[in-house]
């Protein structure tokens, strides 16, 4: 087997193939022949000999006890070295953790480009003088149109490393008034501790010197863009589903922290090699005051129009339609090849922008136990459960000019029927605690509710679900109305008898929950968000 052996001057690195795992003796056969302590003499040749012997099984905490053996061959006699030789001896290490660490980075990467440009500049790092004539602050770079990732205006983004051997993203702009504000801007966005998440890019450090401006943050794979176009035949459903909400969860994390950031798009949207979703570019980035909802963005040197967080919700929806639909961008007509969720998610949040808080319960996001959770606790409110009474008691009070809510349920039911008579106590409580306030509440409660129910039934594919279901259910409840309630009470009713949700069965109709999730919000039915 070929040892490659790289001397960095003072340490000696020992490579098996391509991987750096050992580190020798610091100047080790030099130090053994200098040296006239003959017990420290023969500690380096039996510590050297070990070292050697042992190449293909060394572990990390096995590196970690040899460092501190090599720290105390620094002495002599019992005294300690000077300090400036111990500072060579920290230095040497230092290289070798970064090597070390630079390597096993890169060879996570998934971006055969980027991996590619990252191993030929770490090859000139491994040379001791290019790394500290290309050495900016606490990070490498070395300013050649070779280690470019992206060009933005006067503004290019370099591949770096710092000096543990993280592999960087590097921003460098002249050190001018515009370039001044951008870059201190971003920084300051990035360094909000409330910013702190998962799917925002990591600031790693600031840095300038004579004619320019740095920021480092944590190197990606792939831009959005890149990605889309790198598995446009393999990316599957889940994997676009999973993209759309890692950026939306980047986003309720700037809106929760009051910042707007302004530029969503394909190129400030980037995925990591482990495929999460982080959102980037916060030289736009606008931090809201407290009483502020909208931000002039020139005070930020943009010449946009003012920013919101609605104008950040409709360029989201703007990019979940490019991720969805594979690149494409979006207009005005509907793409057949979007399911009927993924396409009033995009339409809601472009034509209406709701908070973020709210997009993200959007259906389109419902797992099988979401879909349980909703039908349960939907299904299970007094309204629902006495929607039938409920609809007949409207239609009583639309029929007759003047009459209060409380009369129409007086009419409703008739005095001698006993049950009846608890069936109308139980509407009369979901009014309200006495007969004003019942009838102040019976607009809102009742007639809204009914509505609702008849609007977000109109031509959709649940109208006819009596027929429907009837071959497979023969219990059904006749007396439910023919619209979106009368199948939840349906559903409902059929999760009390069945063990497991079954999908097939509760996923006949793709716009019914749609239409669930429309008539809870306008209700302010909140409990189904829990």
């Amino acid at each position: 087997m070929q040892i490659d052996i790289l001397d960095t001057g003072n340490y000696i690195w020992c490579r098996e193939e391509s991987y750096i795992d050992l580190i020798l003796l610091l100047h080790a056969e030099e130090n053994i022949k200098l040296d006239k302590n003959i017990h420290i003499k023969e500690m380096e040749k039996e510590l050297f000999g070990d070292l050697i012997n042992n190449i293909l099984k060394i572990t990390n905490d096995e590196k970690n006890s040899y460092q501190q053996k090599i720290l105390l061959l620094t002495k002599n006699d019992g005294q300690q070295k000077n300090d400036g030789q111990q500072k060579i001896n920290e230095k040497c290490f230092m290289d070798f953790i970064f090597l070390q660490n630079a390597e096993k980075n890169i060879k996570m990467m998934k971006n055969s480009h980027i991996k590619e440009r990252a191993y030929a500049l770490l090859n000139n790092l491994k040379n001791k003088d290019f790394r500290t004539k290309n050495k900016i602050g606490n990070f490498y770079l070395f300013k050649n149109e070779n280690f470019i990732i992206s060009t933005s205006g006067a503004i290019k983004t370099y591949i770096g490393f710092t000096q543990d051997g993280t592999l960087v993203a590097v921003q460098c702009g002249d050190k001018n008034p515009k370039n001044w504000s951008y870059f201190i801007n971003e920084f300051n966005s990035l360094k909000n501790a409330k910013l702190e998440s998962k799917n925002i890019i990591k600031y790693v450090t600031l840095e300038e010197d004579i004619n320019h401006i740095y920021i480092a943050v944590n190197l990606w794979d792939f831009y959005l863009d890149e990605f889309i176009k790198n598995h446009e035949n393999q990316a599957a459903i889940e994997q676009k589903k999973k993209i759309v909400e890692g950026m939306l969860l980047g986003l309720r994390d700037l809106h929760q922290a009051e910042v707007i950031h302004g530029d969503i798009n394909p190129r400030n949207i980037i995925i990591d090699s482990e495929e999460n979703v982080r959102l980037i570019g916060f030289g736009r980035t606008i931090k809201l005051k407290e009483e502020e909802t909208t931000a002039n963005t020139e005070r930020a040197g943009i010449q946009e129009n003012d920013c919101t967080k609605s104008s950040d919700i409709k360029a989201a929806g703007m990019m979940v339609y490019y991720i969805l639909s594979g690149g494409k961008h979006h207009c005005d007509t509907q793409n057949d090849e979007l399911d009927i969720e993924a396409q009033d998610l995009i339409d809601w949040m472009i034509n209406k922008q709701p908070a973020i808080d709210k997009v993200l319960k959007h259906p389109y996001f419902w797992d099988k136990k979401r879909k349980e959770e909703a039908l349960r606790k939907v299904g299970d409110r007094p309204e629902v459960q006495c929607y039938t009474d409920i609809s007949k008691v409207s239609k009583n009070w639309k029929a007759e000019e003047g009459l209060k809510g409380t009369e129409a349920v007086e009419r409703a039911f008739d005095r001698k029927d006993k049950k009846g008579q608890k069936r109308k106590t139980k509407v009369l409580g979901i009014l309200g605690d006495n007969e004003q306030v019942k009838n102040e509440n019976f607009p809102e409660k009742f007639l809204k509710l009914c509505d609702y129910a008849e609007s977000y039934s109109k031509d959709k594919t649940f109208i006819k679900w009596k027929s429907e279901l009837s071959d497979e259910w023969s219990d059904i409840d006749k007396t439910c109305p023919e619209d979106l309630i009368g199948l939840l009470r349906t559903y409902r009713n059929k999760l009390s008898h069945v063990w497991t949700f079954d999908e097939q069965m509760f996923d006949r109709f793709p716009d019914f929950y749609i239409s669930l999730h429309r008539l809870a919000t306008d209700m302010g039915w909140d409990c189904i968000w829990s």
